[in-house]
């Protein structure tokens, strides 16, 4: 709803597993902590569009947002907490959160260790 009131584009592709090993809290809170942050940046852009997706690989769950964006600063007083969270989260369940900034485009990925259940 926020991308649609804002004009932005959200192309979503998801792959997650069958079983949650983590706290659904964490990870809703993972992706709208991403999108949160993909839309306040692309919104200032010519065409916001944000790309959201998510793929498990081995024992890891990759969570990735790609978006328009004008160069990053550094926030200003009472601005980044979602970053924090982010690098919280990840941190938790043994994994990163990384961005990175080049040609317009802004990505930021996190890398979850997905537990394995025990029998």
């Amino acid at each position: 709803a926020m991308c649609e009131r804002e004009g932005i584009r959200l192309e979503v592709q998801l792959d997650l597993p069958d079983t949650l090993t983590m706290d659904p809290l964490h990870l809703c809170s993972i992706f709208a902590n991403l999108l949160d942050n993909a839309a306040k940046a692309a919104k200032f852009t010519a065409e916001p569009t944000i790309t959201l997706s998510s793929a498990v690989a081995g024992d890891y769950l990759f969570i990735k947002t790609v978006n328009p964006s004008l160069p990053p600063k550094n926030p200003g007083k009472g601005h980044g907490y979602g970053s924090k969270i982010l690098k919280q989260l990840a941190a938790k369940y043994d994994g990163s959160y990384q961005t990175s900034y080049e040609d317009g485009v802004f990505t930021a990925v996190v890398t979850l260790l997905l537990e394995q259940p025990t029998n």
